[in-house]
């Protein structure tokens, strides 16, 4: 089994890097990708644990990026985690990110949910997400378990009461920045974007692959992005997106082994 698209608490997951490897593990996954949200702060100790337990691991990361007023999250494989431009990328969006997650409690503060930033912040990596903030206001007892979902989309969602628009980098800035670093950038997700995009666009950029395998893709779409793959020699790629909440089971979507071998050979070449 493999899953080519997971997240720790790095970004917005529940379980460690190493927590993650090791349930990978113990699912009998064969390969596995982090690819936490503008960020590689995990992937040394998940590397380094997959080593330990002979599970094949490669290097990720989820990009987010604005096209067009669309937001388009471009997943990079094998991508060399210290390179100094990525590092420098991921530390510039994480700081815009801070500064949003502030003022986002700002505007909460004005509805009665009160959160310091204290209580939000963790001092193991520099991701905070929405998801952070509306956990935190679950376990001061602001908001029960059973409304989460309500109260995300009510204030946290695009069109939410206090949602604020974070930094973006461009598609083109995204895929430089993966190819720049020896990796293979994959369009994440495609069946859950909203508004206008062209696959064309972003094959004419430098995407390499596109995410066919997904939780919330119907068979329709499976067998119409496999499609769109073969029209424009993309690799198929696929991953649960995996969180660590709900019921969602590591590498359940059947993720070809030949996958795997076209992402190292596009990233050898």
């Amino acid at each position: 089994m493999i899953d080519l698209h997971v997240h720790s608490t790095a970004s917005d997951g529940k379980d460690t890097p190493d927590q993650l490897i090791y349930k990978a593990k113990e699912r009998g996954l064969t390969a596995i990708s982090l690819t936490d949200h503008d960020s590689i702060q995990g992937l040394t100790l998940a590397e380094s644990v997959a080593q330990s337990v002979s599970l094949l691991f490669i290097p990720g990361i989820e990009i987010t990026t604005d096209y067009l007023s669309t937001e388009l999250h471009i997943l990079g494989y094998y991508v060399d985690y210290q390179n100094p431009k990525l590092v420098q990328a991921c530390q510039k969006i994480q700081a815009g990110r801070q500064e949003r997650a502030r003022e986002i409690l700002s505007r909460l503060s004005k509805y009665g949910y009160n959160l310091s930033w204290e209580e939000v912040v963790d001092s193991s990596h520099d991701f905070v997400g929405r998801s952070h903030i509306v956990d935190k206001l679950v376990d001061k007892g602001l908001v029960t378990p059973r409304n989460r979902d309500a109260f995300f989309d009510l204030y946290l969602s695009k069109t939410g009461r206090a949602y604020v628009p974070h930094y973006y980098i461009t598609p083109a800035k995204a895929i430089g920045l993966i190819r720049q670093s020896g990796g293979v950038p994959v369009l994440a997700h495609p069946g859950r974007m909203r508004g206008p995009w062209d696959l064309a666009v972003l094959v004419a950029m430098g995407i390499a692959g596109l995410e066919v395998w997904y939780p919330l893709h119907t068979k329709k779409e499976v067998t119409f992005y496999l499609e769109q793959a073969r029209h424009f020699k993309l690799i198929s790629t696929g991953g649960t997106d995996y969180h660590g909440r709900g019921q969602q089971l590591l590498g359940c979507l059947g993720v070809p082994e030949e996958t795997i071998e076209r992402l190292q050979e596009a990233a050898a070449n």
